[in-house]
């Protein structure tokens, strides 16, 4: 009996130690960030809110992309539409889980950001430009919703003038590796990510 007592109490040691080791590297300032967080600056918001405000996008983004792409069904019966609208949805949506699930946070934050730039100037520009006809706004406008959202994650975890410089760079970065068909095979940005 004694015995049993003895190892309950070594057991209550360890796990009261275990939760003060928790709590201190909860607290400590490393652990509150990933080390892409720190090297991209990231000021005052921790790996979990950005994981949070990641998965809250990415509820989001399927939504929006499919609301989109019925809105422009529902407006025509052009058979080439219809086909460029189903396209969208089918090879879009998978690009973007891709991108938003990453394992750091911060690197699906960039990645979904990229994605976005790439389909905005696929449709504005690109080899997607003209293919919903008379309904492209609504592809262009959905690109630009979904921008001005990551954007705001952004601002958050950047500050104004990190944002700024980031979204040189995204822009400089997706003009030089665009969508150039409606299967969405993109450049990401994943492996510059890996080196840092």
């Amino acid at each position: 009996m004694l015995k049993h007592h003895r190892f309950r109490r070594i057991g209550l040691l360890v796990n009261g130690a275990l939760a003060v080791s928790i709590a201190i590297l909860a607290c400590s300032p490393s652990s509150r960030m990933t080390p892409l967080m720190e090297y991209a600056g990231v000021k005052d918001m921790s790996t979990a809110e950005l994981r949070i405000r990641m998965h809250e996008f990415a509820v989001r983004y399927l939504v929006v992309i499919e609301e989109a792409a019925y809105a422009i069904e529902s407006e025509t019966e052009n058979s080439d539409i219809w086909k460029a609208s189903l396209l969208w949805k089918i090879y879009a949506i998978p690009a973007y889980h891709k991108a938003m699930f990453r394992v750091d946070p911060y690197a699906a934050l960039i990645d979904a950001w990229v994605l976005t730039v790439q389909m905005k100037d696929y449709f504005e520009s690109g080899a997607g430009a003209g293919v919903f006809g008379d309904h492209q706004h609504i592809a262009l406008e959905t690109a630009e919703a979904l921008e001005r959202e990551l954007t705001a994650i952004a601002l958050r975890a950047l500050g104004q003038e990190g944002v700024v410089a980031t979204r040189e760079d995204i822009n400089t970065w997706a003009a030089q590796h665009p969508i150039r068909s409606h299967f969405f095979v993109r450049d990401s940005v994943i492996p510059l990510v890996a080196e840092v």
